[in-house]
């Protein structure tokens, strides 16, 4: 009998699934047909197309490569370092946030390249199957068996508006609405007493796959435990509520052991990184357009901010009421429903999701599943409901819709919110007619219409987001000989398929992308760098090209790096995204930068000593300039300054003096020290304001956007000129409608003009510790550039309205006499055969006296050195490179990279595996 039974619920399980298979195929040509239509692909494209295409078509030809290995040379490698990721980094740690772990990621070893745009798209919608088959595996667990019930919960669930804006943007968005339901399936076999082995191998899962929404799902997990708790145990059983605590916490760390192969290392460069909140200001409640946007936002896919997007289908608010009239039930459910909601209106509590940085809703996938089983639930209440609860249910509906009707919003979304609230009293209405005695026997037709009717509802919620057409808004910065004035916004309609979307011919043709370009016009062995002009970069493109540049933009990453950006006050304002050099000269040298690309419009902007490559091709694009004084991978100093002088520098006066001695954290007794005289100039200048502009000290009130203040000075020829802002602070800026600005960014334009009346322009997006991307930063230089004739002014226009106060503005000269002669002499005793290998370089070196040796790639602790094979210690040099002091004579250099972290998480990972596999044989001997 119970064979016949486990078959039968067996073959309706298969049932339900493959109904719910069709289901889902439909509903997502209903929502996604439209990018289909115009050949668009899931790649968004801002990060989807810089971060997640490039990583998982990387990802394809790493895991290619390691099975070749194994397959053709019977040898497990396993690259773990590349120099093709911003200046070199970790592979492993640096993609995890992206593939790296994630199990569906694995698949990608069988796609051709040719074919990743399909494979992508097809693993966003595999995602989106396999959370509604995870939430019908809860649901069915917990002895929910309404077949129709469940199917509603998991489109719901599925097709809401977390899925819709951040599974498409970030496809491993979609990964934690997998492993949550499974997850939580887990903790109730705990809380039964059975095998609690399934909960460790989803730890392990969600663990691998992603530390950050781990994070968030170990958080979400506890609330359900304590939820639990408070149904499964009374006072007088807290022994035993203990007992369980303690088995399911020990599952739970054989879990994250078992992923500690991954987890160590990725924690190893997320501690040690430079993305930081400090000093980012928060409030103690969001602002009021926040909360208005709420009614609206349960419904829809509007935005009210802070990464909330919900999107529901209005039963969702049936199921809500119908709890809360259900009397002496579901305690434990409705007090979570009442607290994940006051979740959303505290940044605070955004931000302890979010790790404590700045206020990110990204948790809601959790409430997401919360109201699709709270429907789930009431399911049985709406085919039986009552006049009463009807009417009550009609009354909340009716009141909905006229708090609807008087928000000011947009008018579509407001229209949409309101359709779908029609289709809730519908609902409702229909479950008057079918409640009655007549018409009870036709209830599986009406669960069916309320299910057609739900299905309709997230159809539309789909259609209209992705039909939607939106202004997109541009704006040009124009200068000539005269004066620099501002263009007024263009504002045109665009689809929002086609203006967030990247086109599949694209992706798959890259012949106008900058690192083709390259390789078709330099024949270049060597190992080398180039930079780009801001407009020239496709960010992360060197990853699957294989070719070396100076822009990054992962969400982890080096903090030396990011240390010596810092310490000379390049302008970037994103600790994990920088670009180039600001066209510094000594800065570029200095990072092994061979060749510089800058886009035709923008020809002759580019750092002294660069020349146009002859017979160019695809000209009309792009310029490609190559550095007559490039310094090799490895390049030699004669002496050194200690870390502690560098720090006393001037940000122009260090950059400099990199190209005399090496900067060392550590004293060398006996190699040569010494101290750096800068042989620049500061310029004294007059300041005048124009109108809107009120000068109190070195404080300027702006009344007026593009007010404007203007430096005049007398130059010096041949020299690059800088612009340095010492301990800029914004406040009190204003919006278009002259209201306080919650978003904290202010922009300035900056330009400069010489003898010629040439033109150079710059700017600096700042932001204030209000906005969620601050990062500390107030000092900034900026270049521009070299010239042969002397610059006379330098303009700075604010955009914005507000208070904008500075401890210093100055005006700086640096002469290029000696940069030649310096050069040189780093250059007279170079890294020779220099050899790239799978975790390995090597060279060699002749050196007529003892030397220090610095190399152009990132200091990590990962790099093992050998000199004449010696251990050798490796010392930071210049904040983010490497030096190796050397004695004179010949020497063989060998360089070798572990992940750091790596062997540790092994170790562990290999005892939690053989743990988890004994438990699983005499687990109920050890339970508690």
């Amino acid at each position: 009998m119970r064979r016949k039974r486990q078959n039968n619920n067996t073959g309706k399980r298969l049932e339900y699934y493959l109904i719910y298979s069709v289901l889902f195929l439909i509903m997502c040509w209903v929502m996604f047909h439209y990018f289909r239509e115009v050949g668009a692909s899931f790649v968004w494209k801002k990060d989807g197309f810089n971060q997640h295409f490039r990583a998982l078509s990387y990802y394809s030809d790493w895991l290619q490569n390691i099975v070749k290995n194994l397959i053709y040379k019977h040898r497990l490698i396993i690259p773990m370092w590349s120099a093709s990721i911003g200046y070199g980094s970790d592979i492993i740690s640096t993609l995890h946030y992206y593939v790296i772990g994630d199990p569906l990621a694995l698949f990608s070893v069988f796609v051709p390249n040719k074919y990743m745009v399909d494979f992508y798209d097809l693993l966003i919608l595999l995602r989106m199957y396999l959370a509604g088959m995870a939430f019908a595996g809860y649901c069915f667990y917990m002895k929910n068996k309404n077949k129709i019930a469940v199917l509603t919960g998991s489109f719901i669930y599925v097709f809401c508006g977390y899925t819709i804006m951040f599974g498409l943007h970030h496809p491993y968005f979609l990964n934690p609405m997998i492993y949550l339901p499974l997850l939580l399936i887990g903790v109730e076999k705990i809380f039964k007493k059975e095998s609690a082995i399934f909960f460790s191998i989803m730890v392990f899962i969600s663990c691998t796959s992603n530390f950050y929404f781990f994070y968030i799902i170990v958080l979400v997990t506890i609330l359900y435990v304590i939820f639990r708790i408070f149904m499964y145990y009374r006072k007088e059983q807290w022994k035993e509520a203990i007992r369980m605590l303690v088995r399911m916490g020990s599952y739970a760390v054989l879990g994250v052991c078992m992923s500690a192969f991954i987890l160590i290392p990725v924690m190893h460069l997320f501690l040690g990184g430079s993305r930081t909140s400090d000093g980012y200001q928060y409030d103690l409640l969001y602002d009021w357009s926040y909360y208005k946007k709420l009614p609206t936002a349960l419904l829809t896919m509007s935005n009210p901010g802070n990464l909330l997007t919900l999107g529901y289908a209005s039963i969702v608010i049936i199921g809500i009421v119908l709890l809360f009239l259900t009397r002496k039930k579901y305690g434990a459910v409705k007090f979570a429903f009442l607290v994940m909601s006051a979740f959303m209106l505290f940044p605070f509590i955004g931000r302890v999701f979010n790790g404590f940085s700045y206020a990110a809703n990204r948790w809601t996938f959790a409430y997401g599943m919360l109201l699709a089983y709270i429907v789930v639930l009431m399911w049985q209440e709406l085919c039986q409901i009552t006049k009463g609860k009807a009417l009550i249910l009609c009354f909340t509906l009716i009141v909905y819709w006229a708090v609807l009707y008087k928000i000011r919003l947009e008018s579509s979304m407001k229209s949409e919110a309101m359709l779908t609230l029609w289709l809730a009293v519908g609902i409702t209405l229909l479950a008057i007619v079918f409640s009655m005695d007549k018409m009870k026997k036709w209830s599986v037709a009406f669960q069916v219409l309320v299910f057609v009717c739900v299905f309709s509802n997230i159809g539309l919620n789909g259609y209209t987001y992705f039909s939607n057409k939106t202004y997109v808004k541009e704006k040009h910065l124009k200068g000539n000989s005269a004066n620099t004035s501002f263009e007024k916004k263009k504002h045109s309609k665009e689809n929002i398929v086609n203006k967030a979307y990247v086109k599949k011919e694209r992706l798959r043709k890259s012949e106008e992308e900058i690192d083709t370009v390259i390789k078709q016009n330099v024949k270049d062995k060597d190992f080398y760098r180039y930079s780009a002009s801001m407009d020239a970069i496709v960010r992360n493109f060197t990853l699957q090209s294989g070719l070396h540049s100076t822009s990054y933009f992962w969400s982890l990453d080096n903090s030396r790096i990011v240390q010596y950006l810092k310490e000379i006050d390049i302008n970037f304002n994103n600790d994990h995204r920088y670009f180039n050099w600001d066209q510094r000269t000594a800065l570029e040298a200095i990072a092994g930068v061979k060749y510089y690309v800058n886009c035709v419009q923008r020809s002759g902007e580019v750092p002294y000593g660069y020349i146009p490559l002859k017979n160019q091709k695809n000209k009309n694009k792009y310029i490609i300039y190559k550095n007559q004084n490039y310094l090799p991978f490895g390049y030699t100093y004669d002496s050194y300054i200690s870390k502690k002088s560098f720090d006393k520098m001037q940000p122009y006066e260090k950059q400099n003096a990199v190209l005399s001695a090496a900067v060392l954290e550590k004293n060398l007794s006996d190699y040569k020290k010494t101290d750096i005289r800068s042989d620049g100039k500061q310029i004294n200048y007059i300041l005048s304001c124009s109108d809107g502009i009120q000068q109190k000290g070195k404080m300027f009130i702006v009344k007026k956007k593009h007010s404007q203040i203007t430096l005049s000075f007398s130059g010096m020829k041949n020299t690059e000129t800088y612009l340095l802002f010492k301990n800029i602070n914004v406040k009190n800026l204003a919006s278009k409608k002259e209201k306080v600005d919650k978003e904290g960014i202010a922009k300035l334009i900056l330009t400069s003009k010489d003898e010629k009346n040439t033109i150079r322009k710059n700017k600096l997006i700042y932001y204030t510790a209000r906005n969620k991307n601050y990062c500390g930063r107030h000092d900034f230089l900026f270049n521009f550039g070299y010239g042969e004739s002397a610059k006379k002014t330098i303009t700075i226009y604010f955009t914005r309205p507000g208070t904008y106060s500075f401890d210093d503005i100055s005006v700086y000269c640096q002469p290029m006499d000696q940069y030649n002669q310096q050069i040189n002499a780093l250059k007279e005793n170079t890294l020779q055969n220099v050899s790239f290998k799978t975790n390995k370089i090597s060279g060699n070196i002749a050196l007529n006296k003892k030397k220090i040796l610095c190399l152009s790639i990132p200091y990590s602790t990962g790099w093992t050195a050998y000199v004449d094979g010696k251990k050798t210690e490796i010392l930071p040099a210049n904040t983010m490179f490497m030096a190796l002091p050397l004695s004179e004579g010949n020497h063989s250099i060998v360089l070798k990279y572990c992940t750091p972290g790596l062997k540790a998480g092994l170790v562990i990972s290999l005892v939690g595996l053989i743990l988890c596999i004994i438990l699983s044989r005499y687990e109920k001997k050890f339970t508690i």
